[in-house]
């Protein structure tokens, strides 16, 4: 019983960091509209692709949520798709990752370099980072670390999975949160997006 109740405020003290943080993370900056190529012209907010187009948004599936996951972008000719690394609406940034046959673009979720986005690879969703805390105990039990939903931008410009293994590596050049990220040993999705604000703030 004892344990449980610990655990419970663990999930607690987390998914209310994650509210304080995750507040704070999303600062709107005017940014170009266009389309990226490469990894490296997002850095410098430089799209080599500059045409007129609308932004399809789509949010989560189970809840009136106003949280955006990802997008689709739509053109009036016969360039409506091809090949680049993401693209920004002039206010989010949208990086690609093929998903069911095609290419989707999932919204970076904060600011920085390296910012995470919620992929679904499938059509269940990441239900503590939208439902009320309740639920979250459920989840972790039911999926303890796995991280499935929860991507992030590495310094390679690819989008991998938030595990313990990819982390270690984004923090590696930031030693004293690295070596506070091994001493975690209750880290679950909630600190991880945690790790990684922390991260993105540091190397502004």
């Amino acid at each position: 019983m004892k344990s449980c109740i610990l655990f419970i405020i663990l999930v607690l003290y987390a998914d209310i960091s994650f509210s304080q943080s995750d507040s704070l993370s999303r600062n709107k900056r005017k940014i170009t509209k266009g389309f990226y190529l490469t990894y490296k012209e997002f850095l410098v907010d430089s799209p080599s692709i500059i045409r007129d187009f609308t932004t399809e948004y789509f949010y989560h599936p189970k809840r009136n949520d106003s949280i955006i996951i990802r997008a689709a972008y739509h053109m009036p000719d016969s360039l409506d798709n091809f090949n680049c690394w993401g693209f920004s609406d002039g206010q989010d940034i949208f990086v690609a990752k093929f998903n069911k046959g095609d290419w989707k673009y999932w919204k970076a979720q904060c600011d920085g370099k390296n910012p995470y986005l919620y992929y679904t690879p499938s059509h269940n969703m990441l239900l503590f980072a939208f439902t009320p805390l309740i639920a979250a105990p459920i989840v972790a039990a039911a999926n303890p670390g796995s991280g499935s939903n929860i991507f992030f931008i590495n310094n390679k410009g690819q989008i991998v999975i938030a595990d313990r293994s990819n982390l270690k590596g984004l923090l590696r050049d930031h030693p004293s949160l690295l070596k506070e990220f091994k001493a975690d040993k209750y880290a679950n999705e909630n600190s991880y997006i945690q790790y990684i604000l922390r991260y993105n703030d540091a190397k502004k």
